[in-house]
């Protein structure tokens, strides 16, 4: 079961590793809630760049994987205006 987030793309992290199958980059990011506040809890995003960046307002679906929070992917929608 998946739940909703809402907010402000604060950081979008990204790491590049070579593995057996040859190099890989994983993502993954923070928010920032309409009020301001940082939430201290980052959410996975998979190997495939975000369709948004940092600073846009965004909603998106996540499940707990593992103890993470994994970002549903096809899911994000996203919007400059913080009101929609």
């Amino acid at each position: 079961m998946s739940t909703t987030a809402t907010g402000f793309v604060e950081k979008i992290n990204s790491i590049t590793r070579n593995g057996s199958r040859g190099p890989w980059t994983a993502y993954s990011m923070k928010l920032m809630t309409e009020d301001g506040n940082v939430e201290d809890v980052w959410y996975r995003l998979g190997f495939e760049a975000p369709p948004f960046a940092e600073g846009n307002f965004i909603q998106f679906d996540w499940e707990e994987k593992d103890g993470n929070r994994q970002m549903v992917k096809g899911s994000a929608k996203v919007s400059n205006d913080a009101s929609r």
